[in-house]
Formats: structure tokens, sequence, C-alpha cells
């Protein structure tokens, strides 16, 4: 047994399978791939199997591992055509943030750190900028949190002034 087959269960996705696992000391590639043996159905309206275009690796960041600070996950997107809808869809693992290009627990784990440190030491422990910390932040914390609730507001005060 090798090191990465010990790995694996880190990385499951449903519907994907793991295709290979290379690691040194300063990154993790882990690519994955469309598992065939499940049905495609159209994330627009769900009836059928939709007919694939065409297959694109692309890659996304996620959490680092132990001393290697770099974990890059390569997946297969999968572009598909409804026949029903007519829509045009890319299908990738749903643990993948798809305007993020990063995963969704590191952009949570990301926002928890963010409570206790300011975003700008962010980057020693994590290989992102400044910036994208914040922006992840804001998305995990517009996600988690309702917006307020202006129902019951009879008076609103600015600059010491209050409007009735």
């Amino acid at each position: 047994m090798n090191s990465t087959s010990l790995l694996r269960p880190l990385y499951t996705f449903p519907g994907w399978v793991i295709k290979d696992i290379n690691l040194n000391s300063e990154i993790a590639v882990v690519k994955i791939r469309k598992d065939n043996r499940y049905v495609l159905k159209c994330p627009v309206c769900s009836k059928g199997k939709p007919r694939e275009n065409r297959r694109v690796w692309q890659s996304v960041r996620d959490l680092p591992l132990g001393p290697v600070m770099t974990v890059m996950i390569h997946y297969e997107a999968v572009q598909v055509r409804c026949k029903y809808c007519g829509s045009i869809s890319t299908i990738l693992p749903r643990e993948i943030n798809r305007n993020a290009k990063a995963t969704n627990r590191l952009m949570h784990y990301v926002s928890k750190m963010c409570r206790y440190m300011p975003t700008n030491k962010l980057p020693e422990f994590i290989p992102i900028s400044e910036s994208t910390a914040r922006r992840w932040d804001k998305g995990v914390l517009t996600e988690k949190i309702p917006g307020p609730d202006l129902d019951s507001l009879r008076v609103l005060l600015v600059d010491e002034k209050s409007i009735w």
C-alpha cells in the first residue's frame, strides 16, 4: 500500500472517481474524472439524459495537506446540452465553487480563520491573496447569515437626525 492510497478518503466526490494523486513537498495534485456509472441529468430541468458536448480539464485549490500548502484538484468538467429545455450547462463536482476556483471546504476554512485573524495575515497560512480571503469570507457569510429583517422598522436614525 503506497502513501497516496491513504489520502483517497479525503477526496471523495459523489459521482466522480480519483484518477491519480501526485504528492511532493511543495504541491499535491489530485486528478478526478466523472464516473461513467452515474447518469448525467440536466441541472436546469432534471429531465432525462442530456447530450454531452465536451469534457475540459479544469483545476481548483483545496485545503492544505499537512506541510503541503498548495493542493490542487484537477477535474474533468462536462459540458452538456439538454434536449428538453435546450440549456447548455457545465457539470462539475458539487463541492467545487463555480466562481471561486476553489472547493467550498477551503472557502469555509478561510472564513473561519478570518474570525480569529486579520485578512492581511491569512496569506502566511494559506497561499491566497488578502483580497481573495476577504471575497471568500464575504461570500460565505452572505450564504450563512440571513439578511436583516426591516419589516418592523419604524424609525431610521441618520447622522443624529430621525426620519419619521
